[in-house]
This record gives structure tokens, sequence and C-alpha cells, in this order.
């Protein structure tokens, strides 16, 4: 996801994605982590599955996991504070005198102290986690994941919306409109500027690169290109003699998933969390920041 300081309202960003009483997480993929973050919170940069651990108060809301909450009183309240201002001026004469403001009342929601779990999802990929969420639109719920949505982004400075099982939550994309080289044209060195240009017309400037230096990758195979059908931004790779088809997000911190040649068009079709819920893809390989999904990918595809 994009990077962001703070979210004042998760119950409209998980509303894209969830529905009413649905469960799941929040995390980061842990090699995407910078070790500083680790040390600065007072964490092992080690990873461990199984393994639990609570970030230090190093920040405003990693000191408010620790020590409390505080949210405004529903329905909403005001109460006077008496301040004692004492200051000096420019001029040096001291200044001192009461004050009342009249400010929101605010109450203790919880002392949270919110954990970030080791845990390994089922294709081998590290997460840091938190413990299972729910996205019921009450006010107690949208603070707590508003809380840890903004925990993970002054740890880390990102986050993901996971399911329970760590696979990733993600809404259906615009369709692709152009095509991306004639049809059964296969893409080698000498039309690879065709693909370039293309992802200059069609795909965000911030996902751009990092899906042409994957697209670079997969171009040494000599697979057939084809924009995905259906409504979730996704390229088709073809490759004929292994039967098999990879499915390639625009999107970055995303994955590539391959299916079997056969039916592969109904499959895309359908809406991608159904791809992820029935296990309908053949594999899925994670993008990463590193040269893993670079390795991973040639390993795969040199074995068929």
């Amino acid at each position: 996801m994009k990077k962001r300081i703070r979210i004042v309202r998760s119950e409209k960003l998980l509303s894209e994605l969830l529905i009413q009483g649905e469960k799941f997480r929040i995390g980061v993929p842990f090699e995407q982590a910078d070790q500083a973050d680790f040390l600065k919170y007072g964490m092992s940069g080690t990873f461990v599955d199984g393994t639990v651990q609570r970030p230090r108060a190093a920040g405003p809301r990693s000191k408010a996991n620790l020590k409390g909450l505080y949210v405004r009183a529903d329905p909403h309240q005001k109460e006077e504070k008496l301040r004692h201002i004492n200051y000096t001026r420019k001029d040096g004469i001291r200044v001192e005198f009461d004050r009342i403001y009249k400010m929101y009342k605010l109450v203790l929601l919880d002392v949270l102290k919110v954990d970030f779990f080791h845990m390994v999802d089922e294709d081998g990929v590290e997460f840091i986690a938190s413990d299972v969420l729910v996205f019921d639109n009450r006010l107690v719920s949208n603070k707590v994941n508003t809380h840890i949505i903004n925990l993970f982004l002054e740890v880390f400075g990102s986050f993901e919306v996971l399911r329970e099982d760590l696979t990733y939550v993600i809404a259906a994309q615009e369709p692709l409109e152009q095509e991306v080289l004639p049809s059964g044209e296969r893409l080698v060195d000498s039309n690879f500027n065709a693909f370039v240009e293309y992802a200059q017309r069609t795909v965000a400037e911030r996902d751009r690169g990092p899906l042409i230096e994957r697209v670079n990758v997969l171009k040494e195979f000599s697979p057939i290109v084809r924009k995905a059908p259906g409504k979730n931004g996704y390229i088709v790779f073809v490759f004929p003699e292994k039967g098999i088809v990879a499915a390639e997000s625009v999107k970055q911190n995303n994955a590539t998933y391959f299916f079997k040649m056969q039916g592969y068009e109904d499959q895309l079709m359908k809406d991608k969390q159904q791809v992820l819920n029935n296990r309908l893809m053949y594999r899925r390989f994670y993008h990463s920041r590193n040269k893993r999904w670079e390795r991973k990918i040639r390993a795969f595809l040199n074995k068929h």
C-alpha cells in the first residue's frame, strides 16, 4: 500500500475491502521491514516463527499502545479544563495566568498493548502481523483498527490488510483497455520497448518501474502477452510449451499468480478473492524489494 504518515478513519478504507463482520489482520512482509525499525522499538530483527513482540514507546502511537488510547466520549461532550499558562515574552517579561478551556471530554478506550506476531503463510512467506481483528463498523472496533494501522505506519511506514491466513485482501481494479502486443506475438528483447510504451500509457507512475522490472524477467521465457479478462488489473503471460499462464498484477507489493492453461480465462474472470479463497491458482509468488521474487520465478519457470 501507499506509504502514509497516519490515517484518521480506518472504517473508510476497510469498507472498500471487507464486508460487515469479516475478520482480518494488519501486517507487513518481514523482508520489507527496515532493521532500524526493530532496534528503535526494542524488538529483535531476527525472524522466528511464533515470536510475539511488543514495540516500546518511541513515538505517539507506540506510547498510546502502552499507556492507553483516549477517544472522545460518545455522544460528544465538552468539559471545562483549567490550564496554568507560564511563559517569558520576547522582551523578557514573565507572564503567568490561568485560563479555562472548553474541551471535548476524553475517555480511556483501552490500554491496548498490541503485539506484533511473527507468522509464516503456507508458501513460506514471513510476515509481521497483528492478532485477528474484526470489521463491524462499531465505534470501539473502528478506533482499535485505526490505532493498529497507525501503529504499523509508525513502526514500519506501511501496512497491508490481510486475511486470517495472511493472504492479501485486494479490491478489484478497473479493466485494462488496450491490447499489450499484437495477438499471438511473443515478448522478446526486440519488442520489449512496445511493452514499456504500453506500461507508460496504462499504469500509474508509482507502479510502472517495478512492473517493467518484473516483466523483464518473464521476457526471458518468451511468453505470449495478453491483457487479462475481467476487472482485475492483471496482465497475462502465456507459456504454451510449459502449459501454464502467469497473471501479473500491475500493482507493486502484490503477487504473480500462475494457472494451468486449460480454462484460465474463466479463472481470471472470477473475483480476485474467489481465486484466493478457493485456491484456484496453481502457484503464487509475492513481489519483494530484493531479488527473492526474481529467483523464485526463474526457478519455477525453468522447472516447467
